[in-house]
């Protein structure tokens, strides 16, 4: 297994979201510190949008991590649910207890009272929605009223809604023009940089403890930029498939030549031919 082969005391590339795998790359680190200021200022309402596989997910939990020791914290990461169905998810990620087949009004009037002793405590409540590209109508109209709870003009539940790029489109719709105006600020994850991927390459192996086991050519690490286009999630694939590719040719050396065959032999990587004796590479869509 490349693990032993690399020394590493665990998979540098796996797709389980991990803090302590976070990479502070200058646009991410931007991102993060944007959304922890709103949260402090209480503005109340936030939407991040990326393409699939940037790491959004990661971003939330990192965030809530952050705010963990003066907040109380909720990360729903399945939204599509009809009105009481999330409003009840959101009542048990908050810990809130509630006869089982409360109704709407007895979750809301629990949620505010949870709202109102958080405030009194000094901390803030945040509630970070994933895949809220997802969000039904009716789910958005709760969204909406769990954005009215305030006290002293001050917002008690800041929320922030992840999700893809079509999130925006959707929240644009005449019928959520409320909703949409309480957005106080809007952000786009970005892919990394070509100094950034090789960079990140090399923290996760850092981290994972083979540093000193494994060497990446410069030429290597730009193809796998180049493959990837800076999207974590395919590095980490990528990743993941060169260093086993690596480990059973028994090298620990990762030039170029080993990105193309490992990636080649996972059918992730083609070389096509086209007329006039012209050579492309081009990733196999999955």
């Amino acid at each position: 297994m490349f693990c032993e082969f690399f020394n590493f005391k665990e998979n540098p590339f796996s797709e389980t979201p991990d803090s302590h795998y976070f990479f502070r790359a200058t646009h991410q680190c931007n991102v993060l510190s944007r959304l922890a200021s709103i949260l402090d200022q209480g503005q109340g309402f936030a939407v991040l949008t990326g393409e699939v596989g940037l790491g959004k997910t990661f971003l939330a939990r990192t965030l809530l991590l952050l705010s963990e020791r003066s907040a109380q914290t909720a990360l729903l990461l399945f939204s599509a649910l009809e009105d009481q169905d999330l409003l009840a998810s959101v009542v048990e990620e908050f810990g809130i207890s509630v006869e089982p087949n409360a109704s709407m009004k007895s979750m809301l009037k629990s949620l505010s009272e949870f709202l109102i002793q958080t405030a009194e405590d000094g901390q803030t409540a945040v509630l970070v929605i994933d895949e809220a590209q997802n969000l039904t109508t009716s789910g958005l109209e709760v969204i909406r009223m769990l954005s009215n709870v305030e006290q002293d003009s001050r917002k008690l539940l800041q929320i922030v809604l992840v999700g893809q790029p079509e999130l925006n489109s959707k929240l644009q719709d005449q019928s959520l023009r409320q909703l949409n105006q309480r957005i106080g600020i809007r952000l786009q994850l970005k892919p990394f940089l070509d100094f950034e991927t090789a960079k990140y390459i090399q923290h996760r192996v850092e981290i994972a403890g083979g540093s000193n086991f494994i060497r990446w050519t410069p030429e290597a690490l730009k193809l796998i930029h180049k493959l990837s286009g800076g999207v974590p999630r395919l590095i980490n694939l990528q990743g993941q498939l060169v260093v086993d590719g690596a480990s059973r040719k028994k090298t620990r050396i990762i030039d170029e030549a080993t990105v193309r065959q490992a990636l080649m032999e996972a059918n992730i990587l083609r070389i096509e031919k086209s007329f006039p004796f012209r050579k492309t590479e081009r990733l196999v869509q999955r």
